[in-house]
């Protein structure tokens, strides 16, 4: 399995890869409430928003390209939880088939408040994030977000600036399938060949590698 910097370094042999001047794509973090409580979890986004015809990756980026990578810097006791990504758009490239978001994209971070967490502390949180960013060419960008919240003993409350981002975001989630559905494989040398049957209320299904 090839590492992300040698997979970027093959794609940009492909494409051009440029400097982060300019970049078309910028990030900030959010977060969906207003203030922590102890012992809870909060969800924290990665917010980004994409010119009109570029686009990022999903986290497999399919044929070229390189998903978004998240590194926080946390206070101790405080724990993130893996990264939740919103079904992605097929995007063909001749022969190629890439899979990403264009427009905007919020990525979920969950995110464990230690119980010993004291009332009015301000609590401060780094991401620092990486990206490449495409059209005809690509562009690698990084970001060092921050975001500060202060503890409260009571119950945490939405913050309505972000509530419907979040929202989004999370009804794009991939759906499960009915209970009673089952899928198939069968896998020669050059294809594999999924069946799914379902007796339920179910419209359709994508296959996402």
């Amino acid at each position: 399995m090839r590492s992300p910097s040698v997979f970027l370094a093959f794609f940009c042999m492909a494409l051009p890869c440029l400097a982060q001047e300019g970049s078309p794509a910028q990030a900030e973090l959010l977060s969906e409430v207003t203030f922590l409580t102890p012992g809870r979890t909060v969800t924290l986004g990665i917010h980004f928003k994409v010119r009109k015809g570029w686009h990022l990756y999903w986290k497999n980026p399919g044929d070229s390209g390189q998903a978004p990578r998240v590194r926080w810097v946390l206070p101790p006791g405080y724990k993130a939880g893996p990264l939740l990504w919103p079904l992605p758009r097929r995007l063909a490239s001749g022969p190629l088939m890439d899979y990403g978001y264009e427009g905007e994209l919020l990525l979920l971070a969950p995110l464990e408040i230690p119980a010993t967490a004291k009332k009015g502390e301000l609590i401060t949180f780094l991401a620092h994030v990486d990206w490449l960013v495409c059209r005809q060419v690509c562009l690698p960008g990084k970001a060092e977000l921050k975001l500060t919240l202060r503890v409260k003993d009571r119950r945490m409350g939405p913050a309505m600036r972000t509530r419907a981002l979040f929202q989004k975001a999370r009804d794009a989630f991939p759906k499960a399938l009915p209970e009673d559905a089952h899928v198939t494989a069968v896998q020669d040398a050059r294809s594999l060949t999924l069946t799914l049957t379902a007796q339920g209320p179910f419209t359709g299904a994508r296959f996402l590698p």
